[in-house]
Formats: structure tokens, C-alpha cells, sequence
């Protein structure tokens, strides 16, 4: 399977984590731990072909977005792939793109706010690899069959199902 488009990976995914993001963290009523959705972001952001020139790739969803998936599909797979990002990471870039160091600043935009974690290690350990790998299988699902967004609300219904009884997909 691969997606029907460039973007819609990167599109399905991080649509789907600023939902999270917006009902579970910045109410502050939510248990997920920021590092799920900041890793989860960045993956979207990683393979976003606005953000990485699709031209520099002979195939770009093949070469870019299909190796991306493979490389985050698993629990031991994410976590790998987290530890080798974060470990190639400048340090100086961390606090804007991690959320890891003291406090984060973006110069072109002048916003600016505190870290959630002071390193890499508390960062990896405050990931939730089930739900993260459940959300990227459940995203790669949809940028291969349509494309299209999950319909507002479907993101906090499986946040809910997993803070029950643990979310795993049928």
C-alpha cells in the first residue's frame, strides 16, 4: 500500500495530532504525554513535501514517505527511530522542534515557551510507543485508501478508547 498522494500521509497525520494536541494537551485534562504527539508531529512534518522538496527524490513517497512508515510502524521500530533522531539532533535545535532543553523560541515568529522536558532520555521515556504506532498505522490507513481527513472528533473518541482499555486496531 502506499498513499495516494505526496502529502496525504503527512496531511492525514498531523491533522490528526493537532486534534490530540489541541483536546488533550492544552486543556491539560488529557494523559497523554506531549512527547507522543511532538514525535507524532514531526513525523507528519518530516515527510511533508512543503517542508522536504519532493524534487530532490527520484520517488519521493516511495524514497521519503513509505521508508518513514516502515521506520515507525513497529513499537521497537518508533523507538529506535526516536532515539537515532534525537541523538543526530543539533542540541540547539531541540528546544524549538522537541520541546526538549529549557525553553523554545522561534525567531521569524517570536513565539516562545517553556520545554516539557529537560532531555532526550525524559523525552523518550514519557512516549506512549502503543498509541503513537496505533495512530501511525491508523493515519497510514487513510492517506492510502483516500487521502482525506478523519471527520472532527474521530481522533478524541480513539484517545478515549485507549485511555480505557488500551487502543489497538481491529
Amino acid at each position: 500500500m502506499k498513499p495516494v498522494s505526496n502529502n496525504a500521509f503527512s496531511d492525514v497525520l498531523i491533522n490528526y495530532s493537532d486534534s490530540l494536541w489541541d483536546m488533550t494537551i492544552t486543556t491539560h485534562t488529557g494523559r497523554t504525554e506531549p512527547a507522543t504527539l511532538i514525535s507524532l508531529l514531526n513525523i507528519g512534518n518530516f515527510v511533508d513535501p512543503k517542508r522536504t522538496n519532493p524534487d530532490k527524490f527520484e520517488n519521493f513517497i516511495e524514497d521519503m514517505v513509505l521508508r518513514m512508515y516502515e521506520n515507525t510502524s513497529t513499537i521497537k521500530k518508533l523507538k529506535k527511530y526516536l532515539e537515532f533522531k534525537l541523538k543526530e539532533w543539533p542540541e540547539s535545535e531541540k528546544a524549538v522542534w522537541w520541546k526538549i532543553g529549557e525553553s523554545w523560541e522561534i525567531k521569524e515568529t517570536g513565539q516562545k515557551g517553556d520545554c516539557y522536558y529537560p532531555d532526550s532520555e525524559s523525552f523518550l521515556e514519557n512516549v506512549d510507543y502503543n498509541f503513537a504506532v496505533q495512530i501511525i498505522k491508523k493515519c497510514w490507513e487513510r492517506a492510502c485508501s483516500t487521502g482525506e481527513l478523519f471527520p472532527e472528533g474521530e481522533a478524541i473518541k480513539d484517545y478515549a478508547k485507549n485511555n480505557v482499555n488500551g487502543w489497538i486496531l481491529d
